[in-house]
């Protein structure tokens, strides 16, 4: 979870160094909020980039849809895997002892 989280935070401040960059924003931390507003696609308004550099705005949302859709996936996935090995484990020890948890 720490590294899909870490992962997240690396495109937002790559995302916020572009708008620096670019002179959209007068400090990388007004660029980094802006950046996070993007990327999660909550999209507040209260800050906006010049109608030059805006589409770049809509091209971090859809990868910040995209990218929390993956580390989603990826912990559903670690979960689904955790899961069924508790569960051969329970079926492994009902085994042992005579018992059966399978259906």
């Amino acid at each position: 979870m720490l590294i899909l989280l870490v992962g997240n935070l690396l495109q937002i401040a790559l995302c916020s160094g572009l708008y620096s960059a670019f002179g959209e924003f007068d400090d990388f931390s007004t660029a980094f909020y802006h950046s996070v507003v993007n990327f999660t696609t909550l999209g507040y308004g209260d800050l906006v980039m010049s109608e030059e550099r805006r589409l770049l705005g809509a091209f971090e949302a859809a990868n910040g849809v995209l990218m929390f859709g993956l580390t989603t996936s990826v912990l559903f996935a670690v979960l689904n895997a955790l899961m069924r090995r508790a569960w051969d484990r329970q079926v492994a020890q009902a085994e042992e002892s005579g018992g059966s948890l399978r259906h």
